[in-house]
Order: structure tokens, then C-alpha cells, then sequence
């Protein structure tokens, strides 16, 4: 029931991403081949090996990042605030661990702040990769660790105290990683 669950969230994320993309285009109508001279990257995930537009990644990047957001508020209302959707507690954990598998390549090189920007990511994350995955591996290990909490039916508590640590590792990256904007 779970996998399947995981399964429609993720069929559900890939609908949305896909209406998104074609919103991106028309806010940032570039191609994906970049001939000017801005600078370009390959993203690893990209068979064709064509380029990809920073403006365009880095666009698609703040939007993942709201849609995690998103998960993680409901987690917060549901949790410590007893919103009445209990009963979709796993969905927002399941949403979150599916998107949690793919940020690593949602920060390909070259995609840093600069300075003139002001905000974003920190080019810290492209020279500590280690650390940077540490950080993605200890955000799903609590995900999955909540999510082991709320199928156990545990005590109250015990969720909110396990909703703190993934609370925790998305601190412990933004304070590393990220410059908020102004």
C-alpha cells in the first residue's frame, strides 16, 4: 500500500512538474540548447548531452524547493498544529522522500549564486559534495525514521520529536548551503 502510495505521489509530482515546465518556458523562453553566453551545464541526468539554461535550472530548482516546502508545511499543521488531515500524514512523507531521490540533481554545476544575485546557492555546495550528500542522506534517514514513527502509531511525541530532526536537517543545509533572499 505504501509503495503504491509513493508511487501515485511521485505519478502525481511528475504531472505537475511537467505543467510547470511548460509555465518555466514561458517565463524564461529559452531553448535548452544554450548558444549565447550565458553560462551553460551539463546536467548528469541528460542522455542527449545537450546543454541546459542556468536561468532555467535555477528557476526549476526554487520551484522544487516550494513543492518540498509545501509537503513540509502540511507535515507542520498536521503534526504540531493538529490540522484535521491526519489521514494524510504518509502522503506528505511519501512526497517528500520521492523528491528527497532526486535533489541532488536539481543542483548541477555551474548553477551557484553569483554575486551579483545576491541569494541562492552557495558555490560551497559544488566544492564540499560529501558533505552536501551527507546532508541530502540524513534528510531522507529522518523522513524515513518519521516515517517509521506515524506507521507504528507511536505516541504523539515521539512523531513531533522525529518531525523536529527533519525540521533540523533542512537547517543544518540552509545554513550551510543557501543565502536567503533579501
Amino acid at each position: 500500500m505504501t509503495q503504491l502510495i509513493r508511487f501515485i505521489c511521485t505519478l502525481v509530482i511528475a504531472v505537475l512538474l511537467v505543467i510547470l515546465g511548460g509555465f518555466l518556458m514561458k517565463v524564461y523562453p529559452h531553448s535548452f540548447t544554450d548558444t549565447t553566453n550565458n553560462p551553460a551545464i551539463n546536467l548528469s541526468s541528460n542522455t542527449s548531452g545537450s546543454a541546459v539554461d542556468r536561468d532555467l535550472a535555477i528557476a526549476y530548482r526554487r520551484q522544487y524547493m516550494k513543492a518540498l516546502s509545501a509537503h513540509y508545511r502540511s507535515l507542520e499543521a498536521i503534526l504540531e498544529k493538529n490540522a484535521p488531515f491526519a489521514n494524510q500524514t504518509l502522503t506528505h512523507i511519501n512526497s517528500l522522500l520521492s523528491l528527497a531521490e532526486y535533489m541532488p540533481e536539481v543542483f548541477p554545476p555551474g548553477t551557484a549564486m553569483t554575486h551579483a544575485e545576491g541569494w541562492g546557492a552557495k558555490p560551497l555546495i559544488w566544492s564540499e559534495p560529501d558533505n552536501f550528500s551527507r546532508l541530502i542522506a540524513n534528510f531522507q534517514t529522518s523522513l524515513e525514521t518519521l516515517t517509521t514513527v506515524v506507521n507504528n502509531q507511536q505516541n504523539p511525541i515521539n512523531a513531533i520529536e522525529s518531525f523536529t530532526q527533519v525540521r533540523q536537517t533542512c537547517l543544518d543545509c540552509h545554513s550551510t548551503y543557501r543565502v536567503r533572499q533579501p
